[in-house]
């Protein structure tokens, strides 16, 4: 009984609906819902990957290429290096090498000019001794007085040594790697220097006081001068001078003191040749093989 009256209700409800449809109202607005994304912050985030930490074993092979790659680098490092510091030195030793040849340039005409200037003062004194032995010497005094002043006319050779110290000081010696050039080099400067010791040794004091017994002052102080050639700097005196003594006694320590003043130029002369200018020539003709110099 139920079921029929639920039948029954059904289809009055199903024949009210359709004599009765539901019309919408138009001024109703459909909802629309968005859809929203609750992580936006995802589209722009990064993907980390996490790096692999299970690598696979190196054979022994893999080992020794890596091996020789650092070995190579190291071995072409150091011949780098290497020729880099050769090329440095080659260009230092040949800058000290023209700096010197040019200073020995120097010295040469130097030399000569001492050489020249002793050999002329070698004739004067050997004159004076010539007039003093002869006996004559009142006769000949004004060429005493003459001759007399050449006696202070001295120059003693010094070298150029502007390289050669630097050298010295700051080590530049082993840029000259040869060692036959090295010992030419020290022995001409070492000769230089035995010269100037002996030349120092042999420069007599001028006896004042001999002389204030044999000379007139103003004649011996007239007769020599300060000119830009040595060679012109001693002038013939004036007139007949005489001398004030003939003493025999004060003539002849006058003559031992003109002897020992010839034998000390004529050693300055024979050191200059036989061992300043053989050094000399020594070293340009070997600066000049092994540097090219000029």
């Amino acid at each position: 009984m139920d079921e029929h009256n639920i039948s029954e209700n059904e289809k009055n409800s199903m024949n009210g609906a359709e004599s009765n449809p539901v019309v919408p109202d138009e001024n109703i607005v459909p909802i629309q819902t968005e859809t929203t994304d609750s992580h936006p912050e995802n589209e722009n985030m990064e993907v980390h990957h996490h790096p692999d930490l299970h690598h696979n074993k190196k054979n022994l092979r893999e080992y020794f290429l890596e091996f020789l790659m650092i070995f190579l680098a190291v071995v072409m490092g150091f011949f780098a290096e290497n020729i880099r510091e050769t090329i440095a030195d080659n260009n230092k030793s040949n800058e000290y090498a023209q700096s010197l040849y040019n200073d020995l340039k120097k010295d040469t005409m130097w030399l000569n000019l001492i050489l020249s200037i002793k050999t002329w003062r070698g004739l004067k004194v050997d004159s004076l001794i010539f007039i003093l032995e002869s006996g004559n010497v009142q006769k000949n005094s004004k060429m005493i007085y003459y001759y007399n002043s050449f006696l202070t006319v001295n120059l003693p050779f010094t070298p150029n040594d502007a390289t050669i110290q630097q050298l010295r000081n700051s080590g530049g010696f082993r840029y000259f790697k040869n060692i036959e050039l090295y010992n030419i080099i020290t022995l001409y400067y070492n000769d230089c220097n035995f010269y100037l010791e002996r030349e120092k040794e042999r420069t007599l004091q001028f006896p004042i006081d001999l002389s204030s017994k044999l000379f007139e002052s103003s004649v011996v102080i007239a007769s020599s001068g300060i000119t830009p050639d040595i060679m012109n700097s001693v002038f013939m005196p004036e007139g007949n001078p005489q001398l004030l003594s003939v003493d025999k006694q004060l003539l002849n320590e006058y003559l031992l003191y003109v002897g020992s003043v010839r034998k000390a130029n004529d050693l300055s002369i024979f050191l200059l040749k036989t061992r300043i200018k053989d050094g000399l020539k020594n070293v340009m003709a070997s600066l000049q093989k092994k540097y090219n110099v000029h």
